[in-house]
Order: structure tokens, then sequence, then C-alpha cells
């Protein structure tokens, strides 16, 4: 892998990992490179030469669960540089095998260019969850039920824009609106300063 990829990788996912430990949330890595360190010092080609198999090559980056491990969550972290149709595009290939094996999966995806026209964290960090329904892949997205009980509307990817997004503390309550202002724009400091990289 590219050593810039891998360094924004190591980056994007220690923020999370740190961000979700802070609020007393279990954070458990699971991906490849965890599971099996010595892969880090491989070339793309050793890699592929391996064959392993692809629930083992598409594990998810972390498994996390409240402090009373009584809610979890698979998460996926992503970092780009914008949020756009390409990108959109090129995530969607990237993520609808890992979805396949791992649904539902959610990912933080944090983006070096403001999504949004302002400049709250909710703009630089975005989370969904990940499914696959009839084939498809997406995102379901809660809706407002009226009187009813929320209920959960799924919505395919390519019609997925930034706005479907939840903010970080939508999907991992225990980072409530107050802390964010701390931590929560500290991290997208941070993450601004991988765009130029």
């Amino acid at each position: 892998m590219d050593f810039k990829k891998r360094i924004k990788g190591v980056i994007t996912q220690s923020l999370v990992q740190a961000i979700l430990n802070d609020v007393k949330y279990r954070v458990m890595p699971l991906g490849i490179e965890e599971v099996i360190r010595e892969l880090n010092t491989l070339s793309v080609d050793e890699y592929h030469q391996m064959s392993l198999p692809q629930s083992l090559r598409k594990l998810p980056d972390f498994f996390v669960t409240t402090a009373d491990q009584k809610v979890g969550w698979l998460l996926e972290v992503k970092y780009r540089k914008c949020w756009d149709d390409s990108v959109k595009n090129d995530l969607g290939l990237i993520l609808q095998e890992q979805v396949k094996l791992w649904s539902p999966l959610h990912m933080v995806l944090f983006v070096g260019e403001p999504a949004r026209q302002n400049d709250t964290p909710a703009s630089f960090i975005g989370t969904c969850k990940l499914v696959i329904e009839e084939g498809r892949l997406g995102i379901l997205k809660k809706v407002n039920g009226g009187f009813s009980k929320d209920k959960m509307e799924f919505i395919p990817w390519s019609r997925v824009y930034w706005s479907h997004f939840n903010r970080f503390q939508d999907t991992f309550p225990g980072v409530t609106d107050s802390w964010e202002q701390e931590t929560l724009i500290k991290t997208v400091r941070m993450m601004k300063s991988l765009y130029d990289l």
C-alpha cells in the first residue's frame, strides 16, 4: 500500500479509537493488519500472492461496544480528501464486498474538505449504517415516523448524499453535543492537516 495512504489510515483509525475510548466505549481492533501484523511489511503483489480468504481481507477495522457491552457495532473507518460523485462511486466499489460479508457495517468517513458549506465537525465527519438489500449496497437512515416509532429507510448507495450521513454523536450517543465542541473540533483540525499529504 502507498505509504501516504497507510499513514492517513492509521491516523484516522487512531483518532476514532481515541474519541470512542475517551467516552468509555470499548474498541477492539479487527482489521487484517491487526490480526496478522506482518502483512504491513508486504508489497501489494506479495499480499495478493498470499491468497487470503475474502472474509479475512475484508475484516472491519473495529468492533465497538458500549461500556456495559449491551450494544455493539462493526466499524469501518475511511479518509478521503473530499466527498463527490467520484469518491462515492469508488467507495461503493470498495465497500460492496465488505458489506456483503459483514452487514450491517457502520462507517465513519472523514473528509479533508468540508462536505457542507459550514465549518462544523458534521461537515468533515459522517457516519452511516451500511447494508445490502436485494443485492444493492445502501445505507439505513432513521426517518422520523411522526407518532409512531422511528423507521429505517433504505437509501441505495448511488443516491447517497452527504446530508444522508449522521453526525458522529448520533451513531455513538455517548459523544454528547457539548463534548463535541471540544474533542470533535480538535479531531477535525488534525484531519485537515492530512489534506496536504
